[in-house]
């Protein structure tokens, strides 16, 4: 893979932790400082650490971190190398879900939040239910910052599992003059990535523009057979009203679909090496495993074997049936789309209101030989399948009044999930009667198929006191989340309806400057949790 060479640019300061590590900042003063790290940037071996903060810690990566990976490289690749972020993938991107885990100090993905321009993006997780991965949601070129907040969530966050932490993705802003960019890679494992973003400049001369993009990627596995490929589009438009706001409205698609790597365990690793993977250019070798597999089944019951030319003895170098499958792979298709409007209603009172809608269908595919396909192949293909329609608004006003800062604000979302087993036949030949990257139609069994509607509220209230070296904030949040759970084919699987809420969940932090470049920071915050049937 052809790489750039990079430098990271940094600042560094001094602190003294009570309660929570954590950076202080003012607004301001951080935009001067990230412009005038990168106008003296250091020699490319130089490694600096940018931190900003509040009363916890807080650190940003720029666009111009970014630009340093390879292109189309996942965003969370950027952060990896701040302090207490740890970022685990088995592709070069870093953007092969399957794979993909990060944690924060110790809290691990499903206990993070994640937002893109303040929509909420779930866990990130490979089943999500409610959100999508952020290598899905926008192309990487098309970021603009990328925010790590350790620690407790914001009170305003729109996420009910950021208790230890929040990755919050920023969108590029439109650019003011027409332009063209475009980019291309080509790599090892025959990688193929193309990129180019269409800038419309000011189309007015009054503050409305707009830029339209599309990325590709094509790439065979590190290992073994089989490939990842991605389509996304991304558009968005501005109309900027300079000192009195701005209306936002965007629009990303992504149609993402790539073969998987056979999962490896420690005695896998022992007896097949670290380069074992689904042998996907073998299928008379597959269904051969599966001929094996079900005629030790039916030995251990005393019964016929339904396959009595294959025996009962696996072909090397394999000893079960999970030391390598056929084949695997995920497919996912997201839209998501939204609107901001941005205002300053008076020179004290500030508005930003959001609404936003997310659409998926997705496969998780898996080629198995423990369920044959009647009258047909000894494997099937086995799918969990995904569908996502949400839709939701989030809400913040501000009131700034001398040493006083006070907003309010909310979150209200309306999740139907969908999501079902299912199994699709395979023909009895020598060659997959079924694409491993297409979705699949007409199943002859289905396990269980699920629809999962989930209502979720959120309000808050934060206060925030200057007072000179001193700055003290405080506010509490409290939310509610109904999921209903309504089976089509329920499988004995639970159904009905759960509720979790917690109307008062309050905050408290402080900032002293105590000069010299030292500060002394606390932060307290408080969680319970109230849930019922």
């Amino acid at each position: 893979m052809l790489h750039r060479s990079h430098r990271l640019l940094a600042g560094t300061a001094l602190f003294f932790v009570f309660a929570a590590p954590a950076f202080a900042e003012d607004a301001a003063p951080v935009v001067t400082a990230a412009a005038d790290a990168a106008a003296e940037a250091p020699p490319a071996d130089d490694i600096v650490v940018l931190g900003f903060g509040k009363a916890r810690q807080v650190q940003t990566i720029s666009d111009l971190d970014m630009e340093r990976l390879t292109p189309g490289t996942s965003p969370i690749k950027a952060i990896e190398k701040l302090p207490g972020v740890n970022y685990q993938a088995a592709d070069a991107f870093g953007a092969y879900e399957w794979s993909a885990r990060i944690s924060l100090r110790g809290f691990n993905q499903n206990q993070l939040g994640f937002t893109l321009d303040g929509i909420p993006l779930g866990d990130m997780s490979y089943g999500n239910s409610n959100g999508l991965h952020i290598s899905r949601a926008i192309i990487s070129e098309n970021l603009g910052s990328v925010t790590v907040a350790q620690g407790a969530g914001a009170l305003g966050e729109a996420s009910t599992s950021n208790l230890g932490g929040t990755l919050q993705f920023i969108s590029r802003a439109p650019s003011d003059h027409f332009d063209i960019v475009a980019s291309g890679t080509y790599g090892s494992d025959n990688t193929f990535r193309a990129f180019t973003r269409l800038e419309t400049g000011d189309l007015t001369g009054n503050g409305l523009k707009a830029y339209i993009s599309y990325g590709f990627l094509k790439t065979d596995k590190w290992k073994g057979w089989g490939e990842q490929r991605q389509h996304q589009v991304n558009a968005k438009i501005v109309q900027d009203f300079g000192d009195r706001g701005s209306i936002t409205a965007f629009f990303n698609y992504s149609d993402r679909r790539e073969n998987d790597y056979q999962d490896l365990s420690l005695d896998i690793i022992k007896r097949l090496g670290y380069r074992d993977d689904n042998i996907s250019n073998n299928f008379p070798l597959a269904q051969q495993i599966g001929r094996v597999l079900q005629n030790q089944y039916a030995y251990s019951l005393g019964a016929p074997l339904p396959w009595a030319t294959a025996g009962l003895t696996y072909p090397r170098p394999y000893q079960t049936a999970d030391d390598a499958y056929y084949n695997a792979a995920g497919l996912r298709k997201d839209s998501l789309g939204g609107v901001t409007f941005d205002a300053n209603l008076t020179d004290h009172l500030t508005a930003k209101v959001t609404g936003y809608f997310h659409h998926n269908q997705g496969q998780g595919i898996w080629f198995t030989p423990y369920v044959p396909t009647p009258g047909g192949s000894p494997l099937s293909v086995r799918t969990t399948e995904y569908g996502i329609n949400r839709g939701g608004a989030i809400a913040r006003f501000g009131w700034e009044m001398g040493i006083n800062k006070l907003e309010v604000g909310g979150w209200w979302e309306s999740n139907s999930f969908h999501q079902a087993r299912r199994y699709y036949g395979l023909l009895d030949q020598d060659t997959p009667s079924r694409d491993s990257l297409s979705f699949q139609k007409d199943p002859f069994r289905t396990d269980w198929d699920f629809r999962f509607n989930t209502d979720t509220a959120l309000y808050y209230v934060s206060d925030t006191l200057s007072l000179g070296n001193l700055t003290l904030s405080g506010g509490w949040k409290g939310y509610q989340v109904i999921n209903r759970a309504n089976p089509i084919v329920s499988g004995g699987l639970a159904s009905g309806r759960i509720e979790a809420k917690d109307w008062f969940l309050p905050q408290a932090g402080a900032v002293y400057k105590i000069g010299g470049g030292a500060e002394v920071m606390s932060r307290a915050p408080y969680a319970s949790l109230n849930a019922r049937w």
